[in-house]
């Protein structure tokens, strides 16, 4: 369990970098954050 959410976390951590660096709006990312959190669960 432990390995899979270290897995979430970093994903989760490249995701809003790769947002903050394209200036990408919350609204455009939001849909990018449920897709990776669904190959997850």
């Amino acid at each position: 369990m432990v390995k899979h959410a270290v897995q979430l976390t970093c994903q989760f951590i490249r995701l809003v970098r790769h947002c903050l660096a394209h200036h990408t709006s919350w609204h455009d990312a939001l849909p990018l954050f449920r897709r990776r959190l669904e190959a997850y669960l």
